[in-house]
């Protein structure tokens, strides 16, 4: 395969996203200390940080129980970019904003977080690698939208305490 029909299906695996079914309480879908911990369907048992950052480039279905099992919830209205959203952002950002892998490594993820009421437009998703991606969802990093537009990454030199699971809209500036 040449080099440009390479970067063609390259382009094309970049635009396509991953299906996943999470199951999770209301508990751990707040990160509640002590929720019975989500699961991934066909994997098992994560922690909250490690289900949000797989679910935010994927199209989900989330399906929320009670503690005794009911289903409370199935899903919400358009988490996940559309097709042409994440080939805005692709095109716009180019490579992770961390630490600048192609995009083909990259997932789309919302600056403001989505749980918390985040936007998916294009000016609230940013490109990060699978690695970044952890960071932020595990507290290590922060993106943060400059006032021209772009996004940047800031690495803390330790985790921030429960920085995952509690606060994450005074973690990342829209």
């Amino acid at each position: 395969m040449d080099r440009a029909a390479a970067h063609r299906v390259a382009r094309a695996m970049a635009a396509t996203r991953a299906q996943v079914l999470v199951i999770t309480t209301v508990d751990a879908l707040h990160g509640v200390p002590g929720a019975a911990p989500a699961e991934v369907d066909g994997y098992g048992a994560v922690c909250t940080a490690t289900a949000r950052q797989i679910c935010c480039d994927a199209q989900v279905t989330t399906v929320v129980t009670a503690a005794d099992g009911d289903v409370l919830r199935v899903g919400r209205a358009r988490r996940t970019p559309t097709t042409r959203q994440r080939v805005a952002v692709i095109v716009r950002d180019r490579r992770c904003v961390g630490c600048h892998a192609p995009a083909v490594r990259c997932q789309v993820h919302h600056v403001h977080w989505w749980r918390d009421d985040g936007p998916t437009d294009v000016d609230n998703l940013t490109l990060l690698c699978w690695s970044c991606h952890a960071d932020v969802h595990h507290g290590r990093t922060t993106v943060t939208r400059q006032p021209d537009g772009r996004y940047t990454t800031h690495h803390w030199a330790a985790p921030r305490p429960a920085a995952a699971a509690t606060a994450p809209a005074e973690r990342h500036t829209p």
